[in-house]
């Protein structure tokens, strides 16, 4: 009787074992569904490692994702800071076949607007028809409206950068242009 109980538990977990790997998402696919990476996605990335100084690691959150051929893709995603107040936003290129990063950039940080300042940037980014990828970044003033809300008076463009993913993964471009 105790050997069969033996038996059956070590069945068991060897099901809830191979059950549970087959489920699991693989990063590519995360990607792929612009789902959230686990602490453990994002270490095996490995792309992180030099950035991790200042950097709250647990999650990565997908942003955008486009496909470019059979075995390349790019993303958006957002990491957040470990003091809680800003997160920066990265593109990266991944081999589809090689499940692999090919190459990363920092896009633009999106901090949490302090509501007392009068006058803030704010960088904006989207992906265009040309698969490019533009971050334009706002000079934005504020005031006081009616009610004692605050409202945006003026926003106006102060520079950009646009990156292209070359055909072997590589992100080119990103030098800052003043707006005139």
């Amino acid at each position: 009787m105790g050997d069969q109980m033996i038996r059956f538990a070590i069945w068991t977990l060897l099901v809830i074992a191979v059950t549970g790997s087959l489920s699991a998402q693989s990063i590519q696919e995360k990607l792929l569904v612009e789902s959230q990476l686990s602490r453990e996605d994002v270490t095996r990335l490995g792309v992180f490692d030099t950035l991790s100084s200042g950097l709250d690691l647990e999650t990565a959150s997908i942003d955008t994702t486009v496909l470019i051929s059979d075995s390349l893709l790019f993303t958006i995603m957002a990491i957040g800071d470990a003091s809680a107040t800003s997160s920066g936003y990265y593109l990266m290129s991944f081999d589809r076949l090689r499940n692999i990063p090919m190459d990363m950039v920092h896009v633009c940080d999106h901090p949490d607007v302090d509501q007392s300042r009068k006058r803030y940037d704010r960088t904006d980014y989207s992906v265009d028809r040309e698969q490019r990828v533009w971050a334009i970044t706002y000079d934005c003033r504020i005031r006081k409206g009616n009610h004692r809300y605050r409202e945006l008076v003026e926003m106006s463009a102060t520079g950009r950068r646009i990156w292209t993913l070359a055909k072997d993964g590589q992100i080119q471009g990103g030098e800052w242009i003043a707006e005139e």
